[in-house]
């Protein structure tokens, strides 16, 4: 016969058809349905690598204690990390790694999670994977210290919205005007010195590496 489980432990027994008990206990825990709610960010590059928060109800630590979370990129599982009762971390699995297509240069996928690393939700929430920002000129190519200069980045995957430039790792805002070319403040530096300029597409996750 089967029985509703109400969320949290309980302890199974074997019983033989007299109902005499059979060996010891078996531990059993019961997790509420996970539901994702949202992602962050939404978007990443095709190559995998980010960190994505997945904001969730129903999720206990405990499922954390017994390593049962996960989250499933299309058909790709990967370990999720507890944050809390509303959210939980992972990473990204490569687009090719979540069996989308052997091909596929970008795409979106379902992203659901799991609070015993085998039921998942269906929530209808997905990560879209594309080909990344990328950086392959600048001008002007220098400016002072006091910051202020308006650069012009040239490149690909520019995306509106979400882009952000990294002068040497200090992160400003970005103004798109097409998925080729993008605009930002030089920030101030302390001293005269070369820094790279990278761009990201997902509101600072990633940054390109050109």
């Amino acid at each position: 016969a089967t029985y509703p489980l109400r969320v949290g432990e309980a302890k199974l027994w074997l019983r033989t058809k007299d109902g005499t008990a059979v060996g010891n206990p078996v531990l059993l825990y019961a997790a509420a349905t996970a539901r994702v709610r949202g992602v962050h960010p939404q978007s990443g590059p095709r190559k995998g690598g980010t960190y994505v928060h997945a904001f969730v109800e129903d999720v206990p630590s405990r499922s954390a204690e017994l390593g049962y979370l996960r989250c499933r990129f299309n058909a790709s599982v990967v370990a999720a990390t507890y944050v809390n009762r509303s959210a939980l971390s992972c990473i990204a699995p490569p687009l090719d790694g979540a069996d989308v297509g052997k091909m596929a240069v970008t795409g979106r996928v379902p992203l659901e999670v799991s609070s015993n690393a085998q039921d998942y939700s269906s929530s209808g929430i997905f990560f879209e994977y594309t080909a990344g920002a990328r950086v392959v000129g600048v001008f002007p190519t220098g400016g002072p210290t006091a910051g202020g200069v308006l650069v012009q980045v040239e490149g690909d995957s520019f995306a509106a919205g979400a882009a952000r430039c990294s002068f040497g790792g200090v992160v400003v805002s970005a103004t798109v005007v097409s998925p080729r070319l993008a605009r930002c403040i030089a920030p101030p530096y302390d001293e005269a010195r070369a820094v790279a300029l990278e761009m990201s597409s997902n509101g600072g996750a990633d940054f390109s590496s050109s």
